[in-house]
């Protein structure tokens, strides 16, 4: 079996030495839809030259999609190792060499030659190693362009394991069907139709407004210093009493479990998480009240496009939200949940919360209501490198364009422009269109409201 990493294109010295080694420890049944080996060769005659270049086309017709199992689409032919066996090969000027192959295999055809020197613990020997390079959709047939032998020129070859073979009818479709796939290339444009990215800036002074407005809705729950009625030094009154029963330190049910010192530091928790949230969940809720970004997709081929993929990709700085109906609706400053109140935290709370979940009627039974499929929305994916949007796929009819879901982008401190780059791709066709766009920046103010 051959011991060899095929994940990979073979590149470099040490890469190409392991490849070397192992073809020497294994059978020769190894050989490959990928790789083919030959002892000795006479280059320098017709019959080497043939053999190598029969080789090279063999690979070079090869359909992309099984290509690219193996060293990333390449193949390879080595001359002078087999298994058990580096006997070596002379070298060649490649100014005679490639006019030697080439003249069979045409010069379309793209591969290269490399000789790279080995030691199986006998002496340095040199093995040539040509590189063929990955087939591609829309790659030309590659005929035998000289006649040799019984093999005339015309003549296709494909790779079969272990061999190359002429081409029989069916491989002559597959690499026709090759050829046409190339021909046929999404030709597809997004354009920016509405909208832009909003830049938002918080004022500082008004955040803290807000947050000592909230502090001290919080903490009007504590209570208040009373001061005590003025009364005679020798007797004491019911009210006395009633005040001293209060201040005792007796266990109660009705009191809150917390001190007031330890609700104070509750409340100024919380105010130092709003301090870190508001600013954001403002920005989200203001940008939302801008008009969303439109995009149109337009399909500018005459071939039918299926489920068109479109990914965009920004700089981190850039946040998305979904856009709806609603959000310009939306005002309210979105606070987190709060501590419970004082007075509210108390032994007999704790002890009413309690509830049987477990509970049913007998014989009751629970059925969901059917509920229709929700349409797939963008997904929105925010990494520290880049702000993604994967829009959903749609089928586009030759000439016609559609209309994206809209998408609200938002940042700080941005530039007067944002460079947003995408890619699309579709099911019934090979190949990914890549472009840039640039979206402008509109800059305002996030009113904090109450």
């Amino acid at each position: 079996m051959l011991d060899f990493d095929s994940s990979r294109a073979v590149v470099g010295l040490p890469e190409r030495q392991n490849l070397i080694k192992a073809v020497l420890g294994a059978s020769p049944a190894d050989e490959k839809l990928w790789l083919e080996w030959k002892s000795t060769l006479e280059l320098n005659k017709a019959a080497g030259r043939f053999t190598v270049a029969k080789a090279i086309l063999g690979f070079a017709n090869r359909m992309p999609d099984v290509a690219s199992q193996w060293a990333e689409g390449h193949a390879y032919v080595l001359v002078g190792v087999e298994p058990g066996n580096l006997c070596g090969t002379p070298e060649f000027d490649p100014a005679d060499l490639f006019p030697w192959l080439t003249q069979y295999t045409g010069e379309r055809l793209r591969f290269d030659v490399t000789y790279v020197p080995f030691d199986a613990g006998a002496g340095t020997q040199q093995v040539m190693l040509v590189d063929v390079v990955s087939p591609q959709w829309g790659d030309p047939i590659h005929a035998l362009q000289k006649t040799y032998d019984t093999f005339q020129s015309g003549t296709v070859f494909v790779r079969l394991p272990g061999k190359s073979m002429p081409a029989r009818p069916a491989d002559i479709d597959a690499l026709s069907a090759r050829l046409l796939r190339g021909e046929r290339q999404m030709d597809i444009e997004l354009a920016l139709m509405d909208g832009a990215v909003v830049d938002l800036w918080v004022s500082e002074s008004e955040l803290e407004e807000l947050l000592e407005a909230r502090r001290r809705e919080l903490l009007a729950s504590l209570p208040q210093p009373r001061t005590p009625a003025p009364r005679r030094a020798d007797r004491l009154t019911i009210g006395d009493l009633a005040e001293l029963a209060g201040s005792g330190q007796q266990f109660s049910l009705a009191r809150d479990m917390r001190t007031p010192e330890q609700y104070r530091a509750e409340v100024e928790f919380y105010i130092s998480n709003c301090r870190q949230q508001i600013p954001a969940a403002m920005q989200g809720m203001e940008a939302r009240r801008h008009a969303p970004l439109r995009f149109q997709l337009q399909n500018r081929s005459d071939s039918m496009l299926r489920q068109v993929e479109v990914i965009a990709k920004l700089a981190p700085a850039c946040k998305a939200v979904l856009a709806t109906s609603r959000d310009a609706e939306r005002t309210e400053v979105p606070w987190p949940k709060p501590p419970i109140s004082y007075g509210k935290k108390t032994y007999m709370s704790a002890v009413g919360g309690f509830s049987d979940r477990s509970f049913s009627l007998p014989g009751s039974r629970y059925i969901r209501p059917s509920v229709p499929p929700t349409p797939e929305r963008p997904g929105i994916r925010s990494t520290s490198e880049a702000l993604t949007i994967r829009f959903p796929a749609v089928d586009l009819r030759p000439r016609t364009q559609v209309l994206l879901d809209p998408i609200t982008l938002y940042g700080r401190d941005l530039p007067s422009d944002v460079a947003l780059r995408w890619t699309a791709t579709c099911t019934n066709l090979d190949g990914v269109v890549a472009k840039d766009l640039t979206i402008p920046v509109r800059y305002t103010t996030v009113p904090l409201r109450a």
